[in-house]
Parts: structure tokens; C-alpha cells; sequence
């Protein structure tokens, strides 16, 4: 099962309010009073703002109606995520958030193969097939249609010689000028 947009963005907001929350697995947490009120101070916050607060509602509520086992990995997720230090949190969000938003792209057929992988390695593997169609269909149509009249092997390594030649382009591209200071 794949988890909602709403779910993983919201996943650090979803925290707090279960600490809050009394339930059958907030309570072995046992946050210090100072750290409650911290989230309680968050939340009247949040109400503030009924758009918002309406969603964290929402994502609860599926949070909530996960299987038990599902919910503590979210939990250790989210715990592990924030032992993280702030630079590697804000990358790792946004490759989250770059994730979710492809996902949301694909066609229903597609999401729905990667949602029923029966685990991590598969569902790894259904991406990554998916993701170098989607980068063939972008090529040029003259390349496209010379890699599709290769054999296999030769396919596979034309298409790592290509993107290793994109890579190089890409680093050309950033690179300022000989003897010029980049930004000015």
C-alpha cells in the first residue's frame, strides 16, 4: 500500500497531534509535560486556521484507520526522520514531495502497479522501469527510434552511454564561463 500525499506531508503535523492524542499506543510514548504543551500550543494554532485544520483532521482520521502494524511504521518513520539533521530532512522532504507529485501523474494502470508491489524491492523496481520509459518517450525522436531497433544489450548500454553524455551536458550547463564568478 502506497500512502496518501496528504499522509506523508502531513506526517509531521499527524505527530504532534497524537502526542497530544490519548490512545492505546500514544500513551507508551510518554512525551514530558513541556513537549505536550509545546503540541498543544500547535494545535490551537492550527484551529485557527479551518482549511488547515480540517486536513490534519483528515490525515488523523487515515491515520487512524491504518492496520496497528502499519501505524507504528509510520511512527518509526517519522521518529527516524527527525533524528535526521535539518539539511538532510528538508532534502529528503522534498524528494518526498517530488515523489508524491509524479505519482500522482501516472496513469491510474501505472500508480496501481506500483501500489499492489508485493514490497520495497519490487515496488523500486516498477518505478525505475516506469521512470526510464517516461525518460525514452523525452528523447529526441531520431535516438528514440535508433535505440528501439537495438538488440537488448546494446539498448541497455546505449541508454547508459546517453545519460551519462546528459549528465556531462548538465554539468557544462551549470558551470559559469572560464573566468567568471558564478552569480554575477
Amino acid at each position: 500500500m502506497v500512502i496518501s500525499r496528504s499522509c506523508v506531508l502531513g506526517l509531521p503535523m499527524l505527530v504532534f497531534l497524537l502526542a497530544a492524542t490519548p490512545g492505546e499506543e500514544g500513551a507508551s510514548a510518554g512525551p514530558d509535560a513541556a513537549h505536550l504543551e509545546h503540541n498543544r500550543q500547535l494545535l490551537q494554532k492550527w484551529k485557527a486556521d479551518p482549511e488547515h485544520y480540517a486536513r490534519l483532521q483528515r490525515d488523523l482520521r487515515d491515520f487512524w484507520a491504518l492496520p496497528g502494524p502499519k501505524r507504528q511504521q509510520l511512527r518509526q518513520l517519522d521518529h527516524a526522520f527527525h533524528q535526521l539533521d535539518a539539511k538532510t530532512q528538508k532534502r529528503l522532504w522534498r524528494a518526498a514531495e517530488r515523489y508524491i507529485a509524479w505519482l500522482e501523474r501516472l496513469p491510474q494502470a501505472e500508480r496501481h502497479q506500483i501500489e499492489e508491489a508485493k514490497g520495497p524491492q519490487e515496488r523500486l523496481q516498477i518505478v525505475r522501469m516506469i521512470r526510464e520509459r517516461q525518460w525514452i518517450e523525452r528523447l529526441p525522436r531520431k535516438v528514440r527510434e535508433d535505440l528501439e531497433k537495438l538488440p537488448p544489450e546494446e539498448r541497455a548500454a546505449q541508454i547508459i552511454q546517453l545519460r551519462k553524455q546528459e549528465r556531462q551536458q548538465r554539468l557544462l550547463w551549470s558551470r559559469p564561463p572560464a573566468g567568471k564568478p558564478r552569480g554575477k
